[in-house]
């Protein structure tokens, strides 16, 4: 498959507070906080977290598990591959020249989230 991890998404319900809690007492580094629910956090060199506002989820009270979001440059070849080997992946939403995005679930039902876009916006 033709993707890299980009970071383990967490769903928090204030994401202000999560921050906090993820900087000051975790000691990560804020990447990058934006106004539509989301926070980037880096780890160490090679490790990211995302946290994402749990009321920008369309069903708030029913947040997803935790998930591992991989990037690609090429999501449609992505989810070609995936298909071809009998994983059932989400139809891709977004619009082609903007970030589009998929999600996929393994064996036994932990979730992954593909995405392919701009991501000059987590750095």
């Amino acid at each position: 498959m033709n993707a890299a991890q980009s970071e383990t998404i967490y769903y928090v319900t204030d994401l202000n507070a999560a921050v906090k809690f993820y900087t000051e007492t975790l000691g990560f580094r804020l990447v990058g906080q934006y106004d539509w629910g989301w926070a980037e956090l880096e780890i160490d060199e090679s490790s990211r977290i995302g946290l994402m506002a749990q009321n920008c989820w369309p069903d708030p009270k029913n947040k997803p598990a935790p998930r591992i979001s991989l990037h690609s440059e090429d999501i449609e070849s992505v989810v070609s591959d995936l298909r071809s080997k009998g994983v059932e992946v989400e139809p891709i939403s977004g619009d082609p020249g903007e970030t589009r995005a998929t999600s996929f679930k393994d064996l036994d039902g932990n979730e992954f989230f593909l995405w392919q876009g701009d991501d000059s916006q987590a750095d």
